[in-house]
């Protein structure tokens, strides 16, 4: 349950400007790296990159998620300013006695990106997997 991300379903929405404006201003860096990670589950999902392998491609996917986490890690990310998108992600970790641990801090800024840019489904869809495997 912790690893999934919540994709918001408002598919084929516009990009939420405020959403976007609040994420970039609690860490702009992480933000920039979220969009150059869900490029980069695109490219791996759809096969794209002339020349490129698989292997090149979850390279890439990997690169992208450790700068996310960096990002989150060294400059901060306080989720208690959007803890109303994760509510119920929260009541479980309450509930389980689970400690918020950098994974998990890494989903819930997932969920926000998730609700600043809708049109990524597929590529939440993979980040959830992704995440459950790493």
């Amino acid at each position: 349950m912790t690893t999934n991300v919540r994709i918001n379903t408002n598919y084929g929405k516009i990009t939420d400007p405020d959403m976007v404006n609040l994420l970039i201003s609690m860490n702009k860096n992480a933000f920039k790296h979220a969009q150059n990670l869900l490029l980069s589950c695109d490219k791996y999902i759809n096969k794209k990159g002339f020349f490129s392998s698989e292997k090149s491609r979850m390279e890439e996917v990997i690169r992208a998620y450790k700068a996310v986490k960096m990002s989150l890690l060294y400059e901060g990310f306080d989720y208690t300013q959007i803890q109303y998108l994760f509510e119920d992600k929260l009541k479980y970790l309450k509930d389980n006695n689970i400690e918020i641990s950098h994974e998990i801090e890494f989903i819930f800024y997932m969920c926000a990106v998730s609700d600043a840019l809708p049109n990524w489904q597929k590529e939440y869809d993979f980040i959830s997997d992704f995440v459950g495997r790493v």
